[in-house]
């Protein structure tokens, strides 16, 4: 969705069922990607955060000879 400003130009391109062939459209297409690369990014840092949470409680537990 990024790229669809530059290859707007050359080709018409599909998403989905969307059919994006104009300048405009491209355009709109690139936001839309921004915003879900945006939102991806989010839910990936929740998950890490919450694993490194995780495996932190794990080392510590081991480190002091408590079974985990």
């Amino acid at each position: 969705m990024l790229a669809s400003v530059f290859v707007s130009r050359l080709t018409s391109m599909e998403i989905g069922l969307i059919v994006v062939d104009t300048f405009p459209e491209a355009v709109v297409a690139s936001l839309l990607g921004v915003v879900l690369l945006m939102i991806e990014l989010f839910i990936a840092n929740v998950v890490v955060s919450i694993l490194r949470r995780y495996v932190s409680v794990r080392i510590a537990g081991f480190r002091f000879g408590q079974d985990a």
